[in-house]
């Protein structure tokens, strides 16, 4: 039979990422049924979901319990997909480390596949570079939330280098408020805000407030805060994974 598919994210004490999460593998699952033109008739859904952290069980266990249903539903192949937008050290270290100790716990007749992470698709660039042309501003700051892992930042630096665009990070320099005050004082009276998440959740929110901070600090300033990138859009990448 064909794949299943396992999403994997950080995890997060925050609903929001987790029910996105699950609308999206939904979606996809019935996607995939009506291409098909069947149903799964068993109780196993062939598209879940694990968290690396905030989760009772470690993500190895969890891809074995869901492999293990896998099998016991007929497939030969589990495909992990990790929800992540950079190379940090979850994506470099932590998930295949996991994926490798879930490995020797299954039989060896189920095969799993561990897929770069979403952020690295290659169509990527092209579906963030829609969501930045919604912004009406003639300048944008990409504002990610950072990594101090070396070359971590590469991918988001090369984005904002081919998008024309300034990059800004929530946990290291250059900030979001040093941007916004370097931008300033270059001359722009509207600036766009574009947040590099997947999800809505605890950062979304504050990063909303701080722009509302820096509004009021800069009140000549039209400050623009974009929207994170639709549901639909991530599941289009992973159809076509």
């Amino acid at each position: 039979m064909s794949s299943a598919y396992l999403l994997v994210s950080h995890g997060s004490r925050d609903r929001r990422p987790q029910a996105a999460i699950g609308e999206i593998a939904q979606k996809w699952q019935q996607q995939m049924e009506t291409r098909s033109h069947s149903t799964n008739i068993t109780d196993f859904s062939r598209v879940g979901s694990a968290t690396l952290e905030l989760n009772v069980l470690p993500l190895h266990l969890q891809i074995k319990e869901f492999g293990e249903q896998a099998i016991a539903a007929g497939y030969e192949t589990l495909e992990i997909l990790p929800l992540f937008l950079l190379p940090g050290v979850h994506v470099m270290e932590d998930i295949p480390s996991e994926v490798a100790q879930a490995q020797t716990l299954l039989p060896s007749r189920l095969k799993i596949k561990l897929h770069p992470y979403i952020g690295a698709h290659p169509q990527w660039k092209q579906i963030f570079a829609q969501q930045i042309a919604t912004l009406d501003t003639p300048t944008t700051i990409l504002f990610s939330h950072g990594s101090r892992r070396l070359q971590g930042n590469q991918p988001v630096e090369e984005l904002a280098s081919e998008l024309g665009i300034t990059p800004a990070y929530w946990s290291i320099s250059p900030t979001l408020n040093e941007q916004v005050a370097k931008l300033a004082n270059t001359g722009y009276s509207q600036i766009g805000i574009q947040p590099y998440f997947l999800f809505p959740g605890g950062i979304t929110d504050a990063i909303a407030q701080t722009v509302t901070d820096l509004q009021a600090e800069y009140p000549k300033i039209h400050l623009q805060l974009g929207q994170i990138i639709d549901s639909s859009a991530i599941l289009e990448l992973l159809s076509t994974n």
